[in-house]
């Protein structure tokens, strides 16, 4: 099976960034009323340090902080929280941030964004660009020999689980995932039709539904036995 962990060390910090927004923030629109400094500072917290604050640097945990901000003694380097988010060298502050994250999230007009935050037209579309560039490209044409393999995210128990169908370029680590209803041969094919270039070699388990590849298809196509590990991990080199 695919290493889902070791792809997403792979994926860009955007990504991982877009990843904890959506799924953490919560926008203004589902408050009865607006945050506090602290409440928002709090939430910050959540979606960018959930493991603690870290060396922009080396990765390391911050050794101590010195008047308001962090310091590595590995890399002997001063740095703020903002510093370690998307929100680095802005001179907003967190609430002014914490609106217009809100406001693009809730796809507010620029219009309606400098009623609420009182910033000029220029400062709003500059952020939102810049949010956008959060989003992950999950649409590559992947090349070589690619990976294929299927996850259920959910409760088996409660039914409700979903087939996400993932892709990996083992050379170039690009990836593409897809959630479909089912892990029936018709879904697989449609995704390595859309997203892998013909005569890539195709790796997968021993899931009939994909040796119909070579016959119909031209790929090359090579099966993996789970049972020996991941198919793909972040070697180094």
């Amino acid at each position: 099976m695919i290493n889902f962990p070791a792809i997403l060390t792979k994926m860009e910090q955007r990504v991982e960034w877009y990843w904890r927004i959506s799924l953490t923030f919560v926008p203004m629109s589902t408050l009865h009323h607006l945050p506090s400094e602290g409440q928002i500072a709090k939430q910050i917290r959540q979606i960018f340090f959930p493991l603690g604050i870290h060396c922009p640097k080396c990765r390391r945990r911050y050794d101590y902080k010195i008047q308001g901000r962090y310091f590595c003694k590995k890399c002997r380097l001063k740095f703020s929280k903002k510093r370690c988010t998307p929100f680095a060298h802005s001179k907003l502050s967190e609430k002014q941030l914490w609106f217009l994250l809100s406001a693009w999230l809730a796809q507010l007009s620029p219009q309606d964004t400098r009623g609420i935050t009182g910033l000029s037209y220029p400062t709003i579309h500059r952020w939102f660009v810049r949010f956008s560039k959060l989003l992950p490209d999950f649409s590559p044409v992947l090349g070589g020999t690619v990976e294929v393999d299927e996850a259920f995210i959910g409760k088996k128990k409660y039914d409700n689980q979903t087939v996400v169908l993932g892709a990996i370029a083992r050379d170039s680590g690009q990836i593409t995932v897809r959630a479909v209803l089912s892990r029936e041969q018709g879904d697989s094919g449609r995704l390595i039709l859309d997203h892998v270039r013909p005569a890539s070699l195709i790796c997968t388990d021993a899931n009939p539904n994909y040796d119909h590849l070579p016959e119909f298809f031209g790929y090359g196509h090579e099966v993996c036995n789970h049972g020996m590990g991941p198919l793909w991990t972040d070697q180094p080199g």
